[in-house]
């Protein structure tokens, strides 16, 4: 039986402003009184996360832009991800030629990974800096198909890609993830010219374009219940092409109790080509 949840996230909230300026958050500490933002992400609650456990197959990339990947032996144990020297040069190449293989593609070029643990306070501020990113409970893409442009000609030439298709590959380094699970999106459920707004995440150094979603009725989430150490969840994040992707984010699992661990994960960034 498959443990379907009603859980709370952080939607873009609509606003005429639109479509004069565009949506930035800032992510440093900027001078007094500059806003960190100029957009509301008001929470919406009771929002259906249905668990695709025992239906994995059901789901692929081209469809729903998203599916389950089996990895196989990594030969990294748990304090390996501890150390960004060991994440570089073993989990990036083995997660690199296993995508390549899952996808069917030409070559897999991984551009940048994140490890999250989460404190546990847990979303409670607790006014610390914090090594570690935290989980992200906003629905966003980490980057449009201008971000992928960018990125492709950053690392490679501008002719290598005619479609240019970024992804994603989110694991827990320990298992079952029960707190602060991921959820995603399925694409053919969004209204890409209505649904998605382009985003500036601005650094003190550098600007990134991602993507964030308005809520909609028609819109479908789904997540991976009790998802393992070995069990990958591979998603979209552009596609040069029809401009869709697949929005993703955490959230506070109901099902979830003092017993579970904290959540640990990893994600990777990559740049498909076929």
């Amino acid at each position: 039986m498959g443990k379907d949840v009603y859980a709370a996230f952080h939607f873009l909230a609509q606003d005429p402003r639109w479509t004069q300026e565009k949506p930035y958050s800032l992510k440093f500490q900027p001078i007094k009184d500059f806003p960190i933002s100029n957009a509301e992400r008001p929470e919406k609650t009771d929002v259906l996360v249905q668990d695709i456990r025992g239906k994995e197959s059901s789901f692929t990339i081209d469809e729903n832009g998203f599916a389950i990947m089996r990895f196989g032996e990594l030969n990294m144990t748990y304090e390996d991800f501890g150390d960004p020297a060991r994440i570089e040069s073993m989990y990036l190449k083995a997660v690199g030629t296993q995508l390549r293989a899952f996808l069917g593609a030409s070559r897999v070029q991984i551009f940048d990974y994140a490890v999250r643990r989460s404190h546990p306070r847990f979303p409670i501020a607790t006014g610390e800096a914090l090594y570690y990113k935290q989980p992200a409970n906003i629905f966003h893409l980490d980057g449009m198909p201008l971000e992928a442009r960018t990125q492709v000609e950053l690392l490679n030439s501008p002719q290598d890609a005619a479609q240019l298709l970024g992804r994603s590959v989110w694991k827990p380094l320990v298992g079952p993830v029960n707190n602060w699970p991921l959820a995603v999106c399925d694409k053919s459920s969004i209204n890409v010219a209505k649904d998605l707004v382009s985003h500036d995440a601005v650094f003190p150094e550098s600007l990134i374009e991602t993507g964030e979603l308005y809520p909609s009725e028609s819109q479908r989430f789904y997540y991976l219940s009790d998802q393992e150490i070995d069990e990958g969840l591979v998603f979209l994040q552009a596609d040069s092409v029809s401009g869709s992707g697949c929005p993703h984010a955490s959230f506070e699992n109901p099902l979830a109790t003092r017993e579970h661990r904290t959540r640990e994960s990893i994600e990777i960034r990559a740049l498909v080509f076929y």
